[in-house]
């Protein structure tokens, strides 16, 4: 190892978990090799870890996240090895972890949408709040994936500018191909969404504005709806019955990432009305594929999207159906989304998101006192 190489302890538990599970392992794969990573994780996922980072050193733990036996288990795997410093990529942090700290937190759907964890019991919900409060209190520095994730932390837990780096995920723009072959799934014009039917996605928003425009179109497009759809959210399909649309709604769950991909280059227009989201992955993929966007003029998605989205009140049904109609009946305005949309995502990569955080790691290595980081 050269003097400039940094070895970073890195949360790999969640390698496999849909959504953060592709952040930590695009991290692993695009960190500069100056970055030494000593990956946690569990041990079904060691084979995952290795094929990421064949440099990559493992520790394994039984210790899952989200539970009070990785307050025991990582703060001891972690004081045997010697790392520079720790990358909590979700804020359930390492407490008793007294070397430098970085930790990833990708939202505040805890604090906006309280209703959707209340499976989890009451002792669960206290966890995951004062984590959220530790993790603001004891970390050198946070990153976050938008500017908006980052106001929503410092509203419900403070924090100075200074504690803050903003770092925007990828998007895999090699992975989406417009000229895609059309899905198998779906015949015709359809709209996409891509998504859970969790509160904050607007499920039923997304359907009442949808069977406004319906009401207005003489041959409406379809509506794809993919993802994972849980009845205790939304009943989904008695929402699609209730409102009429079972003959023109197709919701499949989840798909395969070929049927992913064709789905998003076919589709006349992406739509996602969505309340609240820390990032918005979904919007960068439609980009890539060079599909429209119609998106909520809400959280983070105006920052992701830029001028390439015709953006609707997510509040309102009637509004979000007059975005449909205007952007199905209007092609040269669907050709101007889709060159906006190319243009905008190609600022958004993760050979960029490895650099950054790789960044971090080196100011916290040089802010933190020598005192403090050999007290790992």
């Amino acid at each position: 190892m050269t003097a400039e190489t940094i070895t970073v302890g890195l949360d790999a538990r969640f390698v496999d978990h849909p959504g953060i599970g592709r952040y930590v392992s695009k991290l692993l794969e695009s960190l500069p090799e100056r970055i030494h990573v000593l990956a946690v994780c569990l041990s079904d996922d060691r084979g995952d870890v290795v094929d990421l980072r064949p440099t990559a050193d493992v520790a394994v733990t039984d210790a899952k996240p989200f539970g009070i036996r990785e307050q025991i288990a990582l703060p001891r795997l972690l004081g045997r090895h010697d790392i520079d410093c720790f990358h909590a990529t979700q804020f359930t942090i390492p407490v008793a972890w007294r070397g430098p700290l970085v930790t990833t937190i990708h939202d505040c759907a805890y604090d906006r949408f309280p209703a959707e964890f209340g499976d989890r019991g009451r002792i669960a919900r206290y966890y995951l709040r004062t984590m959220m409060r530790l993790a603001v209190a004891r970390s050198d520095r946070i990153i976050t994936p938008s500017e908006s994730t980052k106001r929503d932390v410092q509203r419900f837990y403070g924090g100075d500018d200074s504690l803050f780096e903003v770092i925007y995920h990828g998007v895999d723009a090699e992975r989406f191909n417009p000229e895609a072959p059309s899905p198998t799934i779906v015949d015709g014009e359809y709209l996409l969404h891509v998504g859970s039917n969790r509160p904050r996605k607007n499920i039923n928003g997304l359907l009442d504005g949808y069977a406004r425009a319906v009401s207005q179109l003489d041959a409406p497009p379809k509506l794809v709806m993919v993802g994972d759809h849980e009845d205790r959210f939304v009943d989904l399909t008695s929402a699609i019955a209730h409102r009429g649309l079972t003959d023109l709604v197709i919701s499949p769950g989840y798909v395969d990432d070929a049927e992913l991909v064709k789905l998003y280059a076919n589709a006349l227009a992406f739509i996602f009305p969505s309340h609240y989201e820390g990032f918005g992955l979904p919007v960068l993929e439609a980009m890539a594929s060079g599909t429209p966007i119609i998106a909520a003029d809400a959280a983070s998605l105006p920052e992701m999207c830029g001028e390439a989205a015709r953006y609707v009140d997510s509040s309102s049904s009637e509004d979000i159906g007059t975005g449909i109609v205007g952007v199905v009946t209007d092609d040269s305005f669907r050709k101007r989304l889709r060159k906006k949309g190319r243009a905008r995502v190609l600022g958004f990569n993760w050979e960029r998101t490895g650099r950054m955080t790789a960044a971090v790691y080196e100011s916290v290595r040089t802010d933190v006192s020598p005192d403090r980081a050999a007290c790992q």
